[in-house]
């Protein structure tokens, strides 16, 4: 999967669900968030982490 065809995606990480945001390096190993809560913070996580987020988000819902 192409790093830009998880722009907009919904995942969670450790208790808080996250916005992958447009503005990113498409070609980077991080990528940046945004909490999907009261704070709306940017952060960024590794990539391996985005993925497995919306991989375990998948499986719930298949």
């Amino acid at each position: 999967m192409a790093n830009k065809q998880l722009e907009g995606q919904i995942f969670s990480h450790n208790g808080t669900n996250y916005l992958v945001v447009d503005d990113n390096d498409w070609e980077g190993s991080m990528l940046k968030v945004k909490s999907v809560d009261t704070r709306r913070q940017i952060s960024e996580l590794p990539l391996a982490v985005v993925l497995e987020g919306i991989a375990q988000k998948r499986m719930r819902n298949t």
